[in-house]
């Protein structure tokens, strides 16, 4: 069965102990305080990378951090020279942080 959400929906839940309350439903586009950041915005050069990768932005860089597949942080800087040389082949995330803006780019280690 599906649902319309595009107006509130009010449901009726009876809890076990009998007492019924009403829930209305409103959906709305969720914002998570991550704003839309253009790709022209950043350069991450050489992807797929033998170890060293460079970033280049006009933005003011807070913080990088990689990530490996399984989300565990494998380094956090604000160095905009990368070296990656150490790390086993496989996909990591690279995360860049400005005052306003979160970019993220999937990373190709060879």
């Amino acid at each position: 069965m599906e649902n319309d959400f595009s107006s509130p929906v009010t449901y009726t839940i009876e809890a076990e102990n009998g007492e019924i309350q009403e829930w209305t439903i409103i959906v709305t586009e969720a914002t998570v305080g991550i704003n839309a950041v253009s790709e022209k915005e950043f350069s991450i050069y050489p992807n797929p990378t033998n170890g060293r990768i460079n970033i280049e932005t006009n933005k003011q860089i807070k913080k990088i951090t990689i990530l490996n597949i399984s989300g565990k942080i494998i380094l956090e800087t604000t160095n905009t020279e990368i070296d990656l040389s150490k790390q086993k082949t496989g996909t990591y995330f690279l995360k860049i942080e400005t005052e306003n803006d979160i970019f993220t780019e999937k990373i190709v280690v060879e």
